[in-house]
């Protein structure tokens, strides 16, 4: 009888200390996931931060533009710096500032906002598409709203557009807005 009794308690303790190892184990693979997020974000801190100086310095050299004064012609593209960087978007209201890239392969999202290749580029006729991911540089982009301004700065020229409407859109949950805009040639700020 002494053997049954001590089995009885050996199911539950061993559950115990296998309860203990799985939330050891879960508690290590949540450090190492936050770790590595962590550090994807210090990089893209950093990457957006050495390219927007890059990309105000360019600007203030005043970088000459090969764009016509006149309409932008759809062959124009914008001057670039490293990485395919050509712009910066700014929406003030909602504290949002990211790098503006051509591309949207992962590569190109995981370091700035990327420019949908087969759209125009801001300041030319017909539309301009942007993406990026929401919970990275357009964190805060579900709180656009109508009168917002949104403001592109290229290192030849800045655009400002203002927000008529917006909504969400597909499976996906796409946010899109429909703006206008002026070209103001010359703003560095």
């Amino acid at each position: 009888m002494v053997n049954d009794h001590s089995n009885g308690h050996r199911g539950p303790m061993l559950r115990r200390v296998s309860l203990r190892w799985f939330e050891r184990g879960l508690l290590t693979l949540g450090l190492l996931l936050m770790g590595l997020w962590f550090k994807n974000e210090t990089d893209a801190r950093a990457s957006h931060s050495a390219g927007a100086k890059k990309l105000e310095t360019a600007r203030l050299d005043g970088a000459s533009s090969d764009a016509p004064d006149e309409a932008l012609t759809k062959e124009w593209r914008p001057e670039t710096l490293a990485r395919g960087v050509f712009g910066r978007i700014q929406i003030p209201r909602l504290g949002i500032s990211a790098l503006i890239t051509e591309g949207t392969g992962p590569e190109q999202l995981e370091r700035a906002v990327g420019h949908v290749s087969t759209t125009v580029f801001p300041g030319q006729a017909g539309n301009c598409a942007l993406a990026g991911h929401p919970d990275s540089f357009l964190r805060g982009l579900g709180g656009l709203r109508k009168n917002d301004v949104i403001r592109i700065d290229t290192l030849q020229d800045t655009y400002t557009y203002v927000v008529v409407w917006g909504g969400v859109v597909g499976a996906m949950q796409s946010r899109y807005a429909g703006c206008g805009g002026h070209h103001s040639r010359g703003s560095a700020n």
